[in-house]
Protein backbone atom coordinates (compact mmCIF):
# COMPACT_ATOMS: atom_id res chain seq x y z
CA UNK A 1 0.00 0.00 0.00
CA UNK A 2 1.09 3.43 -0.64
CA UNK A 3 -0.13 6.97 1.15
CA UNK A 4 0.53 10.05 1.27
CA UNK A 5 2.87 11.96 4.22
CA UNK A 6 -0.92 13.40 5.51
CA UNK A 7 -3.03 9.90 5.28
CA UNK A 8 -4.67 9.58 8.88
CA UNK A 9 -2.63 6.09 8.97
CA UNK A 10 0.39 7.41 8.43
CA UNK A 11 0.34 11.09 9.76
CA UNK A 12 2.17 12.02 12.66
CA UNK A 13 4.45 8.48 12.40
CA UNK A 14 8.05 9.18 13.11
CA UNK A 15 10.76 7.84 11.25
CA UNK A 16 13.69 7.37 13.09
CA UNK A 17 16.39 5.01 10.92
CA UNK A 18 18.07 6.77 7.90
CA UNK A 19 20.15 5.08 5.16
CA UNK A 20 21.68 7.01 2.82
CA UNK A 21 22.84 5.57 -0.89
CA UNK A 22 24.99 7.91 -3.23
CA UNK A 23 24.83 7.19 -6.55
CA UNK A 24 27.78 8.28 -9.25
CA UNK A 25 25.56 10.72 -10.58
CA UNK A 26 25.92 12.20 -7.02
CA UNK A 27 21.70 11.73 -6.06
CA UNK A 28 21.43 10.94 -2.73
CA UNK A 29 18.73 8.60 -1.38
CA UNK A 30 17.47 8.65 2.02
CA UNK A 31 15.53 6.17 2.72
CA UNK A 32 13.39 6.58 6.10
CA UNK A 33 12.04 3.86 8.36
CA UNK A 34 8.73 4.28 10.60
CA UNK A 35 6.78 1.09 11.96
CA UNK A 36 3.34 0.66 13.92
CA UNK A 37 2.87 -2.38 16.13
CA UNK A 38 1.22 -4.09 13.02
CA UNK A 39 3.29 -2.49 9.47
CA UNK A 40 6.43 -1.03 8.64
CA UNK A 41 6.71 1.95 6.24
CA UNK A 42 9.36 3.22 4.41
CA UNK A 43 9.45 6.76 2.72
CA UNK A 44 11.98 7.87 0.08
CA UNK A 45 13.62 11.20 -0.52
CA UNK A 46 16.41 12.39 -3.12
CA UNK A 47 18.85 15.73 -3.06
CA UNK A 48 22.28 15.75 -5.50
CA UNK A 49 25.01 16.47 -3.45
CA UNK A 50 27.88 19.33 -4.44
CA UNK A 51 26.07 21.28 -6.56
CA UNK A 52 27.00 24.84 -6.04
CA UNK A 53 24.23 27.85 -5.72
CA UNK A 54 26.07 29.74 -8.39
CA UNK A 55 28.51 28.49 -11.46
CA UNK A 56 30.49 30.87 -13.79
CA UNK A 57 30.87 29.86 -17.14
CA UNK A 58 33.58 31.79 -19.88
CA UNK A 59 34.68 30.78 -23.47
CA UNK A 60 38.08 29.46 -21.64
CA UNK A 61 35.82 26.94 -19.72
CA UNK A 62 36.97 23.47 -21.49
CA UNK A 63 34.41 20.89 -22.20
CA UNK A 64 35.18 18.83 -19.09
CA UNK A 65 34.46 21.25 -16.41
CA UNK A 66 31.33 22.36 -18.98
CA UNK A 67 30.67 18.68 -18.87
CA UNK A 68 30.65 18.45 -14.94
CA UNK A 69 28.04 21.62 -14.58
CA UNK A 70 25.66 19.45 -17.10
CA UNK A 71 25.80 16.32 -14.69
CA UNK A 72 25.43 18.58 -11.28
CA UNK A 73 22.75 20.24 -12.91
CA UNK A 74 21.04 16.98 -14.37
CA UNK A 75 20.95 15.47 -10.82
CA UNK A 76 19.48 18.43 -9.20
CA UNK A 77 16.87 18.56 -11.80
CA UNK A 78 16.32 14.53 -11.61
CA UNK A 79 16.49 14.57 -7.46
CA UNK A 80 14.13 17.86 -7.80
CA UNK A 81 11.74 15.70 -9.88
CA UNK A 82 11.92 12.64 -7.80
CA UNK A 83 10.86 14.77 -4.54
CA UNK A 84 7.60 16.02 -6.33
CA UNK A 85 6.20 13.13 -7.29
CA UNK A 86 7.25 10.74 -5.02
CA UNK A 87 8.78 12.50 -1.90
CA UNK A 88 5.31 12.90 0.03
CA UNK A 89 4.89 9.02 -0.49
CA UNK A 90 4.60 6.34 2.35
CA UNK A 91 5.21 2.49 1.34
CA UNK A 92 4.15 0.00 3.06
CA UNK A 93 7.06 -2.54 3.36
CA UNK A 94 7.09 -6.25 4.45
CA UNK A 95 8.62 -6.61 7.68
CA UNK A 96 11.91 -8.59 5.70
CA UNK A 97 12.44 -5.33 3.79
CA UNK A 98 12.19 -3.18 6.77
CA UNK A 99 14.52 -5.02 8.68
CA UNK A 100 17.08 -5.43 5.88
CA UNK A 101 17.58 -1.71 5.37
CA UNK A 102 17.44 -1.14 8.88
CA UNK A 103 20.37 -3.77 9.31
CA UNK A 104 22.09 -1.32 6.39
CA UNK A 105 22.03 2.24 8.23
CA UNK A 106 25.05 4.06 8.88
Amino acid sequence: NVFTAQDPLVAGMKFVSELKVQLKNKIIFHFFLGSTKEKNYLRVQTMASEVPTEVSISTETDTEEIKLIEEMANAKKMSEQFNRSKGNLVFETTEKLFEILDNLKL
